[in-house]
């Protein structure tokens, strides 16, 4: 019981936590729109797994009748909305990695009004697809963990990447276009936010893969109890409340750190025009005397 109540408690705290960072992506406007697409999808994809945890909760402690064929409801929504939160976080630096370096191209795209759309729809429905057709064709689930954990690797090999740039060249050049210098600027405060993300994906997908490890190794050799078995399920249960947790948290985090930048900026332009303003009527006073 104090396993169900851990994994519940975990899941809970997500969902409360995804509430404010809703707001924030519906809110931000600063942030370029298919990136907030592609973490309110993120967001979306985090809170079906949580459901679909509460209710596979609810089938194995409270009424056990429910199959356990990998083909039902359950582990189909289970698949699929995995699938969608790892391949959105592989969006989420293909998109960066897309407007910084074909620049024009991608403003052009950004600029029709379904942009936010078709980024969307390129991000969910492959990864539905392959979902589906994993459950469906009942592949071994520890292929489909390395699967996953190639994606998280490839993102955050992006991320580290486009990181190197950011820091390797922090003065923007005069040569650069206006859109050039904008999403130059963009990539330079969002870069924190997507590269903790593609970390700590990384760092779950390797623990998941871990677990399911010992898992099938347990269930091949016969190595281990089943109650080991049992913690093993609540780990991995767990493990994937906090990596839904973690994304909430650097977006809310990010939110506030950018808050914050914006009115130092503006209490130094203030500071700055009060000064300018005292140094011209010194300058006025001067001339009089």
């Amino acid at each position: 019981m104090e396993e169900l109540l851990l994994r519940v408690l975990m899941h809970a705290i997500s969902n409360l936590v995804s509430i404010p960072t809703f707001v924030i992506l519906c809110s931000y406007s600063s942030l370029h729109q298919n990136f907030r697409t592609i973490l309110i999808i993120i967001t979306i994809s985090g809170n079906v797994i949580s459901i679909m945890s509460y209710v596979q909760c609810y089938f194995m402690y409270v009424d056990r009748t429910v199959l356990q064929d990998p083909s039902d409801a359950i582990s189909i929504m289970l698949y699929i909305s995995t699938f969608t939160f790892v391949f959105a976080n592989l969006c989420l630096t293909l998109e960066r990695l897309l407007a910084v370096q074909f620049v024009a191209h991608y403003e052009k795209y950004s600029a029709y009004n379904s942009a936010a759309a078709v980024t969307a729809f390129a991000t969910v429905v492959p990864a539905v697809i392959s979902g589906a057709v994993v459950c469906f064709l009942q592949t071994d689930v520890l292929p489909v963990c390395i699967l996953l954990l190639g994606c998280s690797t490839v993102s955050a090999v992006i991320s580290l990447v486009l990181r190197y740039k950011t820091r390797s060249n922090k003065v923007v050049s005069m040569d650069y276009s206006l859109r050039k210098k904008f999403q130059w600027e963009e990539n330079q405060r969002t870069t924190p936010l997507y590269l903790y993300i593609s970390l700590n994906e990384i760092f779950s997908a390797i623990l998941i893969a871990v677990v399911i490890y010992l898992y099938k190794t347990d269930y091949n050799n016969i190595l281990f109890t089943s109650k080991f078995d049992d913690h093993l399920a609540d780990a991995l249960d767990v493990i994937s409340a906090y990596r839904t947790l973690f994304t909430h948290l650097a977006v809310i985090y990010y939110s506030k750190v950018q808050r914050t930048a914006r009115k130092r900026k503006q209490m130094t332009e203030l500071s700055s025009a009060h000064l300018a303003t005292e140094k011209y009527f010194e300058s006025i006073n001067e001339m009089w005397k």
